[in-house]
């Protein structure tokens, strides 16, 4: 029963949906998962929000031309007339303005002091971020500090950054804490707030920075935060330590309207203080509706933003009560189609927007039409062939495998079911890795391996065994009866399909590679079959590339085909080209299966758009061409 649960977590996270909030907690969860894994302690059950596991990964939005802007993507180009889930994946992004250009800062910062601070990765990481948030802030920004042990007290009242002597006087305070006492973190927020009061300004960002562990007396304060965040002051929560209060930071981001961090690292700290400082502090847009309408088709599950749905479960409205500069939200929609009669490309939803701007006047975006091709073949790629959406997606089935391993770890003395499942996730995440030729799963990886780790001891098995199982990559097949041939049409309709949606532009084709100087008849098939159908790109929008130039680029860049795996890589490769686009292919032989994947790799901004793959057995007539 176990597996089989395991099996439906992985490849059909439809079938349940995930609790969504409005809060603003950007990887909370995702950050304090890295940071027990590393200490060897699997993240409680009840600390994982998978809307925040979402909401942890960048997915290089297009930067809007106003102040807000919605991209919508779709899973696959092609689905089935028999019936298929298809996901849908909605980027609502922030302008990007430079930090000099955003309003002031009107900052209390209240710091915990109490003696639960001086343990590690506590009052000493607030120290290193203050410094770096002091580096950060400008000269027409207020900051106040204010502590709190037993009693809060204000150390350095609200005071203008214009000098470099303020600077070095906040520096000199938060240099010298020590930690000492009880933990009265209500009275700490009462005097921050009147920090904010006494400079307050509705052309500021006015906003209180509770720097903590989360443990200590907080009675009655969530109707004072609730008070003054209707009149324009937030609260937001850094949280700090092994033994960090989640949920209680959860509740006063609830009341205070802000935003919540946890620091995992100094790496983590650097973007909360620093890069990330106008993205959790200054308002953009507020009272963000996102609304679909979909046409044939019926909602299984959503997630990533409040929201509500119609009666029919055909029409459904995200809502996000406020957006900061240069801030995003994440929003994945899984619906169904009922069978069609015909083939051919129909529009399937209508996304349409609104907001506030800061004035509170109401504005609205162009609705926006999302459109799929309908065809005879039933799953006719392996995963998801957008990139953005199978980072989401996966980043999703990730939250939820840590919910099973969590909860089964936490009330069942019986580790083979979690161990399975880590084993399993690990799999899928490093082939998601691969066809994107990124990192960007590289902290999930190691949280898996060090679960397996701790999972593995608990079962019994010796350290080698499970490093020996950690090393198995291999995926799979999920169509073992279908001809190589279907298998590379459905892969280059797919790619084609892509193609056609984009932007006209210059088109390098580089063809396909595989690792290892070996060039069998496989890779040959493959590279003729992609040349039949890339073929059909002639005379349409696009300028395709003369392979003999793509060749002499390598010569000049002592590059090999292999080599444009590495998106930064083939980047450069395209921008010597005068290339808008590449199209690079790779195809990898395991032991029981071969796969083989493209990419669409946008030149300027250097995104991969598209990360199709099929998994092919590796059956008689695959052995004879390799």
């Amino acid at each position: 029963m176990k597996r089989l649960l395991v099996f439906v977590v992985f490849l059909s996270w439809s079938v349940s949906a995930w609790a969504g909030g409005a809060r603003e907690q950007k990887a909370v969860a995702s950050d304090r998962t890295q940071y027990l894994a590393a200490q060897g302690v699997i993240i409680p059950y009840q600390e994982i929000k998978i809307d925040e596991f979402i909401g942890a990964l960048d997915y290089d939005y297009p930067d809007p031309d106003g102040e807000l802007g919605v991209s919508i993507y779709t899973g696959h180009e092609q689905v089935s007339v028999r019936s298929q889930h298809e996901t849908l994946l909605i980027g609502v992004q922030g302008k990007r303005r430079p930090f000099q250009d955003l309003l002031p800062l009107n900052l209390a910062l209240v710091v915990d002091k109490s003696g639960s601070m001086r343990e590690p990765d506590k009052l000493d990481w607030i120290k290193e971020s203050l410094t770096i948030l002091l580096d950060t802030v400008r000269d027409k920004d207020y900051v106040a500090l204010v502590v709190f042990d037993e009693q809060a007290r204000v150390l350095v009242p609200s005071v203008r950054i214009g000098d470099p002597e303020t600077r070095e006087r906040l520096r000199t305070e938060i240099e010298a804490l020590s930690s000492e006492g009880g933990s009265n973190i209500a009275e700490g927020l009462k005097l921050g707030i009147r920090e904010v009061v006494a400079r307050f300004s509705p052309g500021y960002a006015n906003r209180v920075l509770l720097l903590t562990d989360g443990w200590g007396r907080a009675e009655g304060v969530r109707k004072l935060l609730k008070e003054h965040r209707v009149r324009g002051i937030e609260v937001s929560v850094i949280g700090y330590g092994k033994n960090f209060d989640a949920h209680f930071a959860e509740e006063l981001v609830d009341a205070g309207g802000g935003s919540s961090r946890f620091i995992s690292d100094r790496e983590r700290m650097q973007e909360v203080f620093a890069a990330e400082l106008a993205s959790s502090t200054v308002a953009l847009v507020r009272d963000v509706e996102v609304k679909v309408s979909l046409k044939a088709a019926t909602v299984m599950a959503t997630g990533g933003a409040d929201h509500r749905i119609n009666d029919t479960r055909t029409a459904l409205t995200y809502t996000v009560s406020t957006l900061h500069s240069g801030d995003y939200e994440t929003m994945l929609l899984d619906v169904t189609f009922p069978p069609k009669k015909q083939t051919g490309r129909r529009t399937v939803a209508l996304v349409e927007t609104s907001f506030s701007d800061l004035q509170g006047v109401r504005q609205r975006l162009e609705p926006v039409e999302v459109a799929l091709e309908f065809v005879e073949t039933d799953n006719p790629v392996a995963g998801f062939s957008d990139a953005r959406v199978l980072r989401a997606v996966t980043m999703l089935q990730y939250a939820q495998a840590l919910q099973e391993i969590s909860g089964t770890y936490a009330y069942s003395p019986q580790a083979y079911g979690p161990f399975f499942t880590a084993f399993q996730l690990r799999k899928q995440l490093t082939n998601t890795r691969l066809r994107l030729g990124e990192n960007t799963f590289d902290d999930e990886l190691a949280v898996l391996e060090q679960y397996m780790r701790i999972l593995g001891r608990q079962i019994g098995l010796k350290d080698p065994i499970v490093e020996q199982i950690i090393a198995d990559e291999e995926m799979a097949p999920p169509e073992k009866n279908r001809p190589l041939p279907e298998h590379l049409d459905n892969l280059f309709r797919e790619l084609l399909l892509r193609l056609k949606e984009a932007p006209s532009g210059n088109l390098a084709v580089c063809g396909f590679s595989m690792p290892g100087s070996e060039t069998p008849s496989l890779l040959d098939y493959v590279n003729e079959a992609g040349a039949m159908q890339l073929a059909k790109l002639a005379g349409s929008e696009f300028t395709v590339v003369e392979r003999s130039r793509l060749d002499e680029v390598l010569r000049e860049q002592e590059l090999a085909l292999s080599d444009l795996v590495e998106p930064g890589r083939a980047v450069r490769v395209g921008k010597i080209l005068a290339a808008d686009y590449l199209v690079t292919g790779t195809v990898i032989a395991m032991s029981e299966s071969v796969v083989i994947f493209s990419r669409i790799i946008n030149v300027e901004t250097a995104v991969i758009e598209s990360a199709a793959q099929v998994i092919i057995p590796r059956n008689e007539e695959v052995n004879s061409l390799l």
